[in-house]
């Protein structure tokens, strides 16, 4: 009889210990650039701006390839944080729900305090189940001011 309840135990906690497994394909969260497909931590750069101007904006856009809305908070779906996070500001962001195999932006400019290299971390929040904060670097170059030659 012992041998019996556990044989039972162990299925029971096997299979609440594959539940998770399950509810993690339910949504997926997918970010990229142009055509190119960001992972969690890569890097972003903005073409060379000139200190004290605002680049044009880059669109990110994060499509849900799960099967179930994927929803973002509606006060702070994304954020900039991290070493000059006053170099870079997000123009726009998905917010609300984003349904199965449909997409969203999040805009992100770049405006140098001054001259030089700067360096920031976008992060993307939502219900995913693999990554509820979505985060990759954004970095941008301004370079020094050269006198016009005549």
């Amino acid at each position: 009889m012992i041998r019996d309840l556990r044989h039972s135990t162990l299925i029971v906690v096997l299979a609440l210990a594959a539940l998770p497994l399950f509810a993690q394909a339910d949504t997926s969260i997918r970010v990229e650039v142009s055509t190119r497909r960001i992972d969690p931590l890569d890097m972003v750069t903005f073409p060379d701006t000139t200190a004290g101007t605002r680049s044009k904006e880059m669109e990110i856009r994060i499509s849900n390839s799960g099967s179930v809305p994927l929803t973002f908070p509606a006060d702070a779906a994304a954020e900039i944080t991290g070493d000059a996070p006053g170099a870079f500001s997000i123009t726009r962001m998905p917010g609300g729900q984003l349904d199965p195999y449909k997409s969203s932006y999040v805009g992100v400019v770049f405006t140098p305090p001054g001259v030089g290299g700067f360096m920031a971390t976008v992060t993307v929040h939502s219900d995913d189940a693999l990554y509820p904060d979505f985060a990759f670097i954004v970095s941008g170059y301004a370079p020094p001011n050269t006198p016009n030659a005549n």
